[in-house]
């Protein structure tokens, strides 16, 4: 591996640090308070649904927040693992992973009543996970396609 190629893993790694420290920061403390009683959702698309049914009332910015912001937030994740752990570049493995890291965020903020677990927001993490991966991928084959003509 060249010295380029090296540094760029490095900043790369530091980013997704970084973005893992921000995540859980934004994800387990931010804006959290501690419940009296444990508060889950066990019912695919239920959350969903309620929030959809109620954004008048609640507000466009919840509903955009909740629904988006689970997407958003682990579109990261999916981007940077195959990059950082290059062994694991199997889209299948990378959305077993942003399932995996959604279910350990579930189950802290259960376990210590910071949040409710969803299995919406499950389902919502783990598309976000895979949207990233995509995203890596197509952006590795573009970065593939403009280096080979480069070479030509």
């Amino acid at each position: 591996m060249n010295r380029r190629r090296s540094k760029k893993r490095v900043v790369i790694t530091l980013l997704f640090i970084l973005y893992m420290i921000l995540f859980l920061f934004a994800v387990l403390i931010m804006d959290r308070s501690i419940k009296d009683e444990y508060q889950y959702n066990l019912v695919l698309f239920d959350e969903i649904k309620r929030y959809f049914r109620y954004r008048e009332l609640v507000g466009n910015w919840i509903f955009l927040r909740n629904i988006l912001g689970n997407v958003v937030g682990f579109i990261p994740l999916g981007m940077f693992w195959p990059y950082v752990f290059p062994k694991m570049k199997n889209p299948v493995l990378v959305t077993l992973v942003c399932f995996e890291c959604s279910l350990v965020i579930e189950v802290i903020q259960l376990t210590f009543k910071i949040g409710s677990f969803d299995v919406d927001d499950l389902l919502l993490n783990t598309v976000g996970g895979i949207l990233g991966c995509i995203t890596y991928y197509v952006w590795m084959a573009v970065w593939r396609r403009i280096h080979v003509q480069k070479k030509q």
